[in-house]
């Protein structure tokens, strides 16, 4: 039998006091129960700690082996791709080396088993093939590319109007250049020149070494050439006998073959023959001229004088002098009025007295026309261009109008035409002139062929083109008319 001791004082034990008369063998007994207690909940959750990791191990091994099996039927499924991929090679190989011979179309073959392989769409030519509404990608085939010949495109973008790409025709697939081709794209080299037979047949005719059979010396020596040699090459007095005297020659050269009928201007394009010829006839038509004065038969001395006074005319009716006088123009009757050109000239415009300023609406034609003369008909040579407000210029002055073309005159007569149309006039435009002619005079009897000095056409409301000196009505009136 244990004894039971109070101390009779607090003890203190884990920071719990015990009271006086506390049995302390029996907190004792207490604590080691609550140790025990302890280690009994300690071991089971080490069990359940071993019991949870043996449960994950199992199911880590079970993955493992999905992981094995996944993989296993991949890799054989990649296997099995590759074998038909080959299998699919090899087919396609087969049926395009099958049934062609040694020199079969094996590019067509191709070709055919390529164009199984898209959508295609085939078209009557380039219109219907912009006109169809194609989708990206599409393959058109156009029976007729504009060369009647069949070509593939790719539509590289989609709908009407698309932008293509030509994939093939007959030309890209028999690319085959002839030999006429090969020469021609082979000479087209800057540096390639055509070896013909001509050059061949001279180059044949060569002797082998054929310089080499005489001096330097020997064969330098003009002397001893035959044929021609350009002028500037030749040195040496022209007493040599092996050298021509070419300004003897020249000199003594007869002009056979000259044309002494042409009266013209001497242009680039003439000969010395030629323009020998127009030179001396030139002479022969024209009278002596003294310093810009014309002396003959019937000289001009006003025109000269207001040439030397700087006017441009080359031309004239009659001296300015002589404008007294007024010529009223009516619509649709155009006047007529000779001229003489003396020398050859061009001819560039044509000059007027305007005396009355026209207040009128033109109409129709409105202008001047110059007209050359031979054997009672004039022919038009130039012209103005259509102007309504010609023949409104301020009264009392000289005018000039420019016509469409220059027209390069030989000497003779000529004949100008006025035209003066209005479908309502209020004040009649009028040019200056000289005094009227008697009857019958401007009609001379003497003249031949019904000639005129002064003329008239009535209802003439476009520019003639040619008319007999029969049709045209005789004009006692005399406008003055320029020519420069």
């Amino acid at each position: 039998m244990s004894a039971k001791i109070n101390y009779g004082c607090d003890i203190d034990l884990g920071g719990n006091k015990l009271l006086n008369a506390v049995n302390f063998e029996e907190e004792i007994t207490n604590r080691k129960t609550a140790i025990d207690t302890a280690n009994g909940t300690i071991a089971s959750l080490s069990d359940n700690i071993d019991s949870e990791a043996a449960t994950r191990q199992t199911a880590d091994n079970d993955e493992s082996t999905s992981r094995i099996a996944a993989d296993n039927d991949l890799q054989s499924k990649i296997t099995a791709e590759i074998t038909n991929r080959e299998t699919a090679i090899d087919t396609a190989v087969t049926n395009l080396e099958d049934g062609v011979s040694t020199d079969g179309d094996t590019l067509q073959k191709l070709y055919n088993l390529i164009q199984g392989s898209f959508t295609e769409i085939t078209v009557a030519n380039i219109t219907a093939r912009d006109a169809y509404n194609v989708t990206l990608g599409y393959h058109v085939f156009v029976t007729d590319d504009g060369d009647g010949r069949w070509s593939l495109y790719k539509a590289i973008t989609g709908g009407v109007g698309a932008t293509y790409v030509k994939l093939s025709d007959p030309d890209l697939l028999n690319a085959v250049m002839t030999a006429s081709q090969i020469k021609t794209a082979y000479e087209s080299n800057s540096d390639t020149n055509a070896f013909t037979n001509a050059l061949l047949s001279k180059l044949n005719g060569i002797a082998a070494g054929a310089t080499a059979n005489d001096t330097d010396i020997n064969l330098k020596n003009r002397a001893n050439h035959t044929g021609t040699q350009d002028a500037s090459t030749i040195t040496g007095s022209k007493t040599s006998s092996f050298i021509s005297d070419f300004g003897n020659t020249v000199r003594a050269t007869v002009l056979t073959g000259i044309d002494l009928t042409v009266n013209a201007v001497i242009s680039g394009a003439d000969t010395i023959l030629s323009s020998l010829g127009k030179l001396q006839k030139q002479i022969t038509d024209l009278t002596t001229t003294v310093s810009g004065i014309t002396i003959g038969s019937n000289p001009d001395k006003d025109l000269a004088t207001i040439q030397a006074l700087g006017a441009p005319l080359i031309a004239q009716t009659a001296s300015i002098e002589s404008i007294n006088g007024v010529c009223i123009l009516n619509s649709a009757i155009c006047q007529i009025r000779r001229v003489m050109i003396s020398s050859p000239q061009t001819i560039s415009n044509v000059w007027w007295y305007q005396y009355d300023q026209g207040v009128y609406t033109s109409n129709n034609y409105n202008g001047a026309g110059l007209y050359s003369y031979s054997g009672g008909n004039i022919t038009l040579v130039a012209s103005t261009v259509n102007d309504g407000n010609m023949w409104k210029a301020a009264a009392n002055t000289f005018n000039s109008k420019a016509f469409s073309t220059p027209y390069s005159a030989v000497s003779g007569i000529y004949f100008v035409v006025f035209y003066y149309n209005a479908s309502s006039t209020t004040t009649h435009p009028s040019i200056g002139g000289g005094t009227s002619m008697l009857t019958n005079i401007s009609n001379a009897s003497f003249l031949t062929n019904s000639a005129k000095l002064s003329g008239s056409v009535n209802t003439q409301i476009t520019l003639m083109t040619t008319k007999a000196m029969s049709a045209i009505g005789n004009l006692t009136t005399t406008p003055w008319v320029g020519l420069s």
